[in-house]
């Protein structure tokens, strides 16, 4: 594809807002027929833009308005990490850069909205956050995000050269929603609503920090309390339930945290190796948090609550990390 990626190009749909340069651009080749391919020059593979200047001459038949509501649902490669061009920059890293992603949902109430006369393909379209690796779920929908083809298991790919065909030619648009518990779905209406996607949810303890950073602390953080000790392993298919965790951790801060924190160290001798190590593996991300400001408010409040149990006070011993190692 060259810059005149519009030229001879008869059908141009609205912009949606919370398109991305390259979910529109594959909408527009489904819309007149046109095989997608994946722009080498400006691209990496990914919904990731190497160069806007030359994003930039490519949307530009579509008039400036357009353009910048492109550009800035677009994550746009620079030295530190790949982000979208919002004023506040925020940093997205890492983005899913192996497999596309969608909302079987979200497809069905497009295809169900008015078209003006024209065909129901006209209003489906991509959302630019289906794309952050953070997000897993649609909570507009209370539904999982989809990433395999509902016929033959295959992973879609951004190679794929139809927005809504598999590399095996099946037909995206018969996948079925998977349903999600609401309370699942916090941590994504959280972080979704610190990019004006959805309605804010206020975590004034995490609405300082980077939207990395957030993600990260509710992962860990949450996941250590679904999952224990053996949270380092990851959470899988529970990570949605594990985030949402995390938001309710730290939301009425620091209250639920101290409690959490008391419950460990106040663990009966039986349980005290499972509560040493849920501790150890906290206390360690708190000392490498992403963001130290949010590391030391959470070091002050554990300390705080082993030191009110004395019969735990050696606990406080247990958990001083050298080098990834117990003393």
């Amino acid at each position: 594809m060259s810059d005149s990626f519009f030229e001879g190009m008869p059908l141009r749909p609205p912009v949606d807002p919370q398109e991305s340069a390259r979910d529109y651009m594959l909408r527009a080749c489904l819309l007149n027929g046109w095989t997608w391919k994946s722009p080498r020059k400006w691209a990496v593979g990914s919904p990731i833009v190497r160069d806007e200047e030359s994003l930039r001459r490519i949307l530009e038949p579509l008039g400036p308005s357009d353009v910048d509501s492109l550009i800035r649902a677009t994550p746009i490669q620079s030295d530190r990490a790949d982000q979208l061009c919002q004023p506040n920059a925020v940093t997205l890293p890492p983005w899913s850069v192996w497999s596309r992603r969608w909302c079987p949902a979200c497809w069905r109430a497009d295809l169900a909205a008015p078209t003006g006369g024209r065909a129901p393909l006209w209003n489906l379209k991509n959302r630019f956050w289906w794309s952050i690796d953070a997000i897993h779920t649609c909570p507009f929908h209370n539904t999982k995000l989809n990433c395999r083809c509902p016929h033959c298991a295959v992973v879609v790919s951004w190679k794929c050269p139809s927005m809504i065909t598999c590399s095996g030619g099946h037909d995206l648009l018969d996948a079925e929603p998977e349903p999600v518990c609401e309370q699942h779905v916090l941590a994504d209406r959280y972080l979704l609503g610190r990019l004006g996607v959805i309605e804010p949810l206020a975590l004034p303890i995490l609405d300082e920090v980077n939207f990395e950073a957030a993600a990260v602390t509710l992962n860990k953080l949450g996941t250590s309390v679904i999952l224990g000790p053996t949270y380092l392993y990851g959470a899988g298919d529970r990570t949605a339930e594990c985030m949402s965790e995390g938001v309710r951790l730290l939301s009425d801060w620091p209250r639920r945290f101290e409690s959490y924190i008391a419950e460990i160290v106040g663990a009966e001798d039986a349980k005290h190796r499972w509560a040493r190590d849920v501790l150890c593996n906290v206390f360690h991300f708190v000392l490498s948090a992403p963001d130290r400001d949010l590391g030391e408010k959470m070091e002050r409040v554990m300390f705080q609550e082993i030191f009110r149990h004395p019969v735990n006070v050696e606990r406080a011993y247990e958990i001083k990390w050298d080098g990834g190692r117990t003393r």
